[in-house]
């Protein structure tokens, strides 16, 4: 849906590099690894390890993949306020995310929907909601790899870190619906991003289609629930 958002608001988006070379086959293999280790309705403790070798891997692509122009330029160093800033922002998503849980469960019990639908819809959208924003807004200032690395980062990195991570801590439940119709969907998703890609265009029609095909995704959900 970001991607979609972006285009829109931006009418097209011109890739300006190679995403092919590396990026996309990153994001295909994170998203398959994603199926084969959730297929069987279990994650294990080797999955989530296996999962955070591939986070430790990517983030070693992301920080040596640098050009040689971004590695003359002369950067400012970072103070006492930056640090400072960061672990209040790291105290404050701590609670966050405990008012999230708390939220979820809430809203299942009100709605009477079970708390995987509420955490592939609310809960998603409104994570998500920043990266839309960035997205969105750099996309609109001509700024189409600060768009297009978003989706790319957040997807993989959120494969190997959101999965990984909390398995170390408790065990994943993987509901039957989730492994039926949200898996398989999150690799169709996957491959439409490589075909509206693959040409380094995406149209604000195309945009259009993956809006389109969000909707698609939380109707379905809700209405898989109404007729179970």
């Amino acid at each position: 849906m970001v991607l979609g958002v972006s285009a829109i608001i931006s009418k097209k988006i011109n890739i300006s590099y190679d995403l092919m070379h590396i990026d996309i086959p990153l994001l295909i293999g994170s998203a398959f690894l994603l199926y084969f280790f959730l297929y069987d309705g279990h994650f294990s403790l080797m999955e989530a390890i296996l999962c955070i070798v591939g986070l430790i891997l990517f983030l070693a692509y992301t920080f040596n993949n640098k050009d040689d122009e971004g590695a003359d330029i002369e950067r400012e160093p970072v103070g006492p306020m930056v640090y400072g800033l960061l672990l209040l922002s790291g105290v404050l998503i701590y609670f966050g995310a405990e008012w999230t849980i708390k939220s979820v469960t809430k809203m299942s019990e009100v709605v009477g929907v079970g708390k995987d639908i509420v955490a592939l819809t609310l809960v998603a959208f409104g994570t998500s909601v920043p990266e839309l924003i960035v997205s969105a807004v750099a996309a609109k200032k001509g700024n189409p790899e600060i768009a297009i690395g978003n989706i790319l980062g957040s997807n993989i990195f959120n494969t190997y870190a959101v999965m990984g991570i909390p398995a170390l801590f408790g065990e994943l439940t993987i509901t039957p619906d989730i492994l039926e119709f949200s898996l398989p969907f999150m690799l169709v998703a996957t491959f439409m991003f490589l075909l509206v890609t693959i040409n380094k265009k995406v149209s604000m029609w195309e945009g259009m289609i993956l809006v389109l095909f969000y909707a698609f995704f939380i109707v379905e959900l809700f209405s898989r629930h109404a007729n179970g």
